[in-house]
């Protein structure tokens, strides 16, 4: 028998809860305009296949994808999982083919794209944001502009980001695309970062040393005890140390925060009768409705549940 560590049995548990098993494949539901199941698991956003994998086999190395054999993007039985090296969805090792546009109308599908004499304008879905085009290719949904480069130029590099030098997001012309890191791609920006980087002269015309990403810049000249040198942060602002178990992302791929400072500021709250007073009315209210006590019964069968396998252990 397999030892899981309590993390593998904590997931392998949620898996089980809200999985629906359909013939051989185990379907986790999906939000909407998703392909994949998504849930919260120790202050960590994930998909649930790739939940899956660790739940049964250990966390996945870095650079590699889990995909399922069965063909169903929301499966998350182990058994119809696979781990492999991520490689491009587009390419799928093919090499660039021609500039034409009836590849790329192939690719995006007729109807999306306008082709102006300088740019070619896409006019279909964007992501949630409204900031990025997105399109559907080979049943996966990514990003158009990334389509289009893999479809002329070739595969990203691993950290490499495409950028449009023409200035217009919604823009796919392969000709105003070009590569850079993650760290560039932000300085060419107008963020407050970015125009600092780009300064060479402080406030009194001193030479800023060359920048360098993760240092502070400060002028030697005018402040010359100064550290040129960022400091870790060791411990937050009320004092917690700053290790991995005391540290969740505020937003996936955001800054990182306390997770006591979190804990800290829930139980205050919920020692203000005021605020006790409102979230008791508001529960109230949703019981009332038929979608309300149905919640409350699955939520009690979860209980249930969970306490069902912390005594089997």
């Amino acid at each position: 028998m397999t030892d899981y560590s309590e993390a593998q049995l904590e997931a392998q548990g949620r898996l089980r809860e809200r999985a629906t098993f359909r013939d051989d494949c185990w379907l986790f539901p999906t939000p909407r305009g998703c392909d994949y199941g998504q849930l919260s698991f120790r202050s960590r956003r994930w998909r649930a296949h790739r939940l899956a994998w660790f739940a049964w086999f250990g966390e996945p190395s870095g650079g590699y994808r889990v995909s399922q054999d069965c063909g169903h993007s929301a499966c998350v039985n182990p058994a119809h999982l696979r781990c492999e090296r991520a490689t491009s969805r587009v390419q799928s090792g093919r090499e660039p083919v021609a500039w034409t546009t009836e590849n790329l109308r192939a690719l995006l599908g007729s109807g999306d794209v306008v082709f102006t004499p300088t740019c070619w304008v896409w006019r279909g879905k964007l992501s949630t944001s409204g900031r990025h085009p997105q399109a559907r290719v080979a049943g996966h949904r990514v990003e158009a502009y990334r389509a289009v480069w893999e479809l002329y130029r070739g595969p990203i590099p691993r950290g490499q980001v495409v950028n449009r030098d023409c200035g217009r997001r919604n823009c796919v012309n392969p000709l105003h695309m070009s590569l850079s890191s993650f760290a560039e791609t932000n300085r060419r920006g107008n963020s407050p970062s970015a125009i600092n980087a780009r300064k060479r002269l402080c406030p009194e015309g001193h030479p800023y040393p060359p920048y360098e990403p993760g240092e502070t810049r400060v002028c030697a000249i005018c402040h010359p005890d100064a550290p040129q040198e960022r400091t870790p942060k060791t411990h937050c602002l009320n004092g917690h140390p700053r290790t991995p178990e005391n540290l969740y992302a505020v937003k996936l791929g955001g800054s990182l925060a306390c997770l006591v400072c979190r804990k800290e500021r829930e139980k205050a709250r919920w020692q203000d009768p005021e605020f006790k007073a409102r979230q008791r009315e508001l529960a109230r209210a949703r019981r009332q409705t038929p979608e309300g006590r149905a919640k409350a019964r699955e939520h009690e069968r979860r209980k249930r549940a969970r306490r069902k396998a912390r005594n089997a252990q």
